[in-house]
C-alpha cells in the first residue's frame, strides 16, 4: 500500500469516526415524517424485538445480513426504506429499529408519532469496520425493558510500524459510556 493510499484511508476513517461519533441526537435525524400508510401496513408486519436485548457488532452483523438476504437491501439505499423491527408501540409514539444502509448495515433507532412524523434517532452501533491497524473499537449496545439504552464504545488506538504493525506498546483506551431513555413523547434524552 502506497504512502498516499495509507494517507487517503487516514482521512477517510477520520471523517466517518468524525461524522458518526460528533453528532448530536438531533442530527442524526434520517427523515422526517413518513407516510401514515406506514403505520398501518409495514409496521404492523414487523417482528417485534424482544427486550432486554444486547447488540454488538458479530450480533447484529448476524441479524443484518439474514435481514439483507430476505429483502434484497443494496448499500445507498434509504434507511427509512428499511424497517427491520418493532421496538415499542406505546400509545404516543413508535419505536422502530432500522437498518441503516452503510457499510456495515448499522442498527438505527427511530421513534416517530402516531401521523408518522419523526420525533428522534438514535445510531445503536456505528462504523466499527475499517482496515487501519492502528484503531481498533468494540462496541456494546444494551436495551433494556424500562427503555433505557446503554451505548459503550471502546477504542484503542496504536502507532504503526512503517509495515502496517501495531506496536504494542503505544495503545491508548478511550471509553465513551452513555446513557439514553426514550420518554413517553417518544424523545431519546442522554441522561449520562
Amino acid at each position: 500500500m502506497t504512502m498516499i493510499n495509507r494517507i487517503y484511508l487516514l482521512w477517510v476513517l477520520i471523517f466517518i469516526l468524525t461524522s458518526c461519533a460528533s453528532k448530536p441526537v438531533a442530527e442524526r435525524k434520517v427523515s422526517e415524517t413518513i407516510p401514515s400508510e406506514f403505520f398501518s401496513s409495514v409496521y404492523d408486519t414487523l417482528d417485534p424485538m424482544e427486550i432486554p436485548i444486547t447488540l454488538t457488532p458479530d450480533s447484529w452483523s448476524d441479524l443484518y445480513h439474514k435481514h439483507v438476504d430476505k429483502y434484497g437491501l443494496k448499500i445507498g439505499e434509504m434507511t427509512i426504506d428499511h424497517p427491520f423491527a418493532k421496538l415499542i408501540d406505546h400509545k404516543n409514539y413508535k419505536g422502530i429499529i432500522f437498518v441503516s444502509t452503510d457499510e456495515t448495515g448499522s442498527p438505527v433507532l427511530l421513534t416517530f408519532d402516531k401521523n408518522g412524523n419523526q420525533i428522534d434517532g438514535l445510531m445503536l452501533l456505528g462504523d466499527w469496520g475499517g482496515n487501519d491497524p492502528s484503531i481498533g473499537t468494540s462496541e456494546i449496545t444494551t436495551i433494556n425493558k424500562d427503555l433505557t439504552i446503554h451505548l459503550i464504545d471502546s477504542t484503542s488506538t496504536w502507532d504503526v510500524t512503517p509495515d502496517d504493525e501495531r506496536i504494542d506498546s503505544t495503545e491508548q483506551l478511550t471509553v465513551t459510556d452513555e446513557l439514553y431513555k426514550i420518554s413517553d413523547d417518544g424523545k431519546i434524552i442522554k441522561i449520562r
